[in-house]
């Protein structure tokens, strides 16, 4: 009798380690993946979505991560559950953030960056971040491009003299120009810069400008 008593024991540890070894082994190989745009617009908003292959009954805490610094968390069981980091050029709305996602709204310059997810697991204790995602707030320009030139009108043989300027814009316009509808490769360029936006010009003849002749 103890004999078999000692059998079935030592099948029931074995059957319990399979079980716990492949739990664990399934829990390790889950995924996370962060869901962001490229690009926002300056005053815009920006959607971060964390997915993972984990259950509810599974998870620990989600934290939402920029350059590396927290910016929201999610703690299961604790009270409150979230809790808000300070976030640098953009303002967290809590009616669209909750435990897969955040809602960031009137972005600025400011919260451009490398933006990345944890997740972590409560049993078995595991810890995996997401891939890192580049966030770019941008300001496009509002205005066309406005073309001078030193005078209306041109003898056959002078030099035309003209001057290219874009409205504020960050990153900067790359301007080209056409004559006829073919490109000029030889224009001289120019850029200055005034509460962090470029303004950026270029014109055939070789002279600057001074930087308040693109305000």
């Amino acid at each position: 009798m103890k004999c078999a008593s000692d059998s079935v024991f030592l099948t029931f540890q074995i059957v319990v380690f399979i079980t716990f070894y492949l739990a664990t082994e399934a829990m390790l190989q889950f995924t996370v993946e962060l869901r962001a745009p490229r690009y926002v617009t300056l005053g815009g908003s920006a959607l971060l979505q964390c997915e993972y292959s984990v259950g509810l009954e599974q998870l620990h805490r989600v934290e939402w991560l920029r350059n590396d610094k927290k910016l929201f968390q999610f703690v299961k069981g604790r009270t409150p559950p979230f809790r808000n980091f300070t976030t640098p050029g953009a303002e967290l709305d809590w009616n669209g953030s909750n435990e897969s996602q955040i809602l960031l709204r009137n972005m600025d310059f400011e919260g451009s960056g490398s933006y990345a997810c944890v997740v972590s697991t409560q049993t078995p204790i595991y810890t995996k971040p997401s891939n890192e995602h580049e966030l770019t707030v941008i300001q496009t320009q509002r205005d066309p491009p406005q073309v001078l030139t030193s005078k209306p009108v041109y003898q056959v043989g002078e030099t035309l003299e003209a001057n290219c300027t874009t409205s504020p814009s960050r990153p900067i316009a790359h301007i080209t120009w056409l004559v006829n509808g073919k490109s000029v490769s030889r224009a001289h360029s120019y850029r200055c810069f005034q509460d962090n936006v470029a303004h950026h010009g270029n014109k055939f003849h070789l002279k600057d400008l001074p930087c308040s002749s693109v305000d």
